[in-house]
C-alpha cells in the first residue's frame, strides 16, 4: 500500500488499506487476538507444569481482555465460567455469585449452566451462605433431574454440608442432613462418593452423641 502511494496511484493504495483495515476490525481477527489471551490465560489458570502455582488474578486480566473482543459465542461463553471462578479462587464471593447468576441467565439452554449452578452453589457454601448454597443445588436437581452429568450426584451429595454433617449443631439438622444422604445413597448407590456418605453418617450420630453427653 505504501509503495503505491508513492507511486501516486493512490486509489490502489486506499484499496489495500481498506482491506487491511477491514480485517483488523473483523470477526475473525477479533477472534484470533482472543484466542492469544486466551492462551496466556489458560496458562495462568491451570499452569502446564505441576510445579507453577496458578495465578488467578493475572488468569483474570487476560480472560476480561479476551471477553472484550467479542469472540464468537462459544468462546464468549468458556471465558464467561472461567471469568466467574476466577473470582471464587480469589475468594471474591460476591463477584462470582454475580458472574454464575448473569451466566445463567444469559445460558439457561446450554449444558454449561449445570457447572455454573453447581459453582454457585460451591461459592455460597464457601461463602457459608448455607441456605443459598442448598437452593442453588436443590435447583440444579430439580431444573436438570434428567442429566447424566456427574455434577448431579455431587450436588445431591454435598447438600448434606448445608446441614452442618458431618458436625450438626442440632438433631434437626442431623435429620435434615441424614435424610439428604440417605436420598442421594438411593439415587446413586454405586456413586464414589457412596462410601464417604455412609461414614459421614456414622461420623454425624456420633458428633450429636458426644455433644449431647458433654452438656448433660
Amino acid at each position: 500500500a505504501v509503495a503505491h502511494a508513492r507511486k501516486g496511484d493512490f486509489r490502489a493504495a486506499e484499496t489495500i488499506y481498506r482491506a487491511e483495515a477491514q480485517y483488523l476490525l473483523s470477526a475473525d481477527r477479533k477472534q484470533e487476538l482472543a484466542e492469544i489471551y486466551l492462551e496466556f490465560a489458560d496458562a495462568y489458570f491451570a499452569p502446564p507444569k505441576e510445579e507453577l502455582t496458578p495465578d488467578f488474578a493475572k488468569a483474570l486480566e487476560f480472560y476480561t481482555q479476551a471477553l472484550q473482543l467479542r469472540p464468537n459465542r462459544d468462546t464468549q461463553r468458556a471465558i464467561e465460567l472461567r471469568i466467574a471462578s476466577c473470582h471464587q479462587e480469589l475468594d471474591d464471593f460476591d463477584k462470582a455469585i454475580a458472574h454464575y447468576d448473569g451466566f445463567i441467565r444469559r445460558h439457561l439452554d446450554h449444558a454449561d449452566v449445570i457447572e455454573a449452578r453447581f459453582q454457585l452453589g460451591e461459592t455460597y457454601l464457601e461463602k457459608k451462605d448455607l441456605l443459598a448454597a442448598r437452593r442453588a443445588w436443590q435447583d440444579l436437581l430439580e431444573l436438570h433431574d434428567s442429566s447424566k452429568s456427574p455434577r448431579i450426584a455431587e450436588a445431591m451429595f454435598r447438600i448434606s454440608l448445608t446441614h452442618g454433617l458431618p458436625t450438626p449443631g442440632d438433631a434437626k439438622q442431623l435429620s435434615l442432613g441424614i435424610a439428604s444422604l440417605q436420598a442421594f445413597l438411593e439415587e446413586f448407590p454405586n456413586d464414589r462418593s457412596a462410601s464417604l456418605a455412609h461414614l459421614r453418617i456414622g461420623q454425624s450420630y456420633q458428633h450429636l452423641k458426644r455433644s449431647e453427653d458433654a452438656s448433660a
